[in-house]
């Protein structure tokens, strides 16, 4: 599920963007798009850049106000805020050009088409096994 909440998480937007460096991530995700995600408007799309814009400068600066040999682990923290600020506009444009429903219109078919897409993927997924 895809909320705005999902797009301000660390952990969540670590995973979103490991996913989305595979060349076929458009194929291997079937995001349900909550109405709080904001990702078919374009100024909501400028706010989640500027959020990881935002969590990057204040982080950075908080470092410099401490020794560097403190720092451990925090480091890795700054370059994946650059990562997600650096890919996060391409892979929401990305999940906004699929072809998304509404909770509303999963409920409606109670998750049918979606349950439908994920036997398609994984079929295709399968290789076949040799008889024995």
């Amino acid at each position: 599920m895809l909320d705005q909440a999902y797009l301000r998480s660390r952990n969540c937007m670590y995973e979103l963007s490991r996913i989305a460096e595979d060349p076929s991530f458009a194929t291997r995700v079937f995001p349900v798009v909550m109405p709080d995600a904001g990702i078919f408007d374009p100024l909501e799309l400028v706010r989640h850049v500027k959020h990881w814009e935002t969590r990057q400068k204040e982080l950075d600066e908080a470092m410099r106000t401490v020794g560097q040999e403190n720092l451990q682990g925090i480091r890795e923290d700054l370059d994946l805020y650059e990562t997600i600020r650096n890919t996060i506009a391409g892979i929401l444009n990305v999940l906004r050009e699929m072809n998304t429903l509404t909770v509303a219109a999963h409920q409606a078919d109670g998750f049918e088409r979606l349950y439908r897409s994920l036997e398609k993927a994984l079929d295709l997924g399968r290789s076949p096994t040799a008889d024995h």
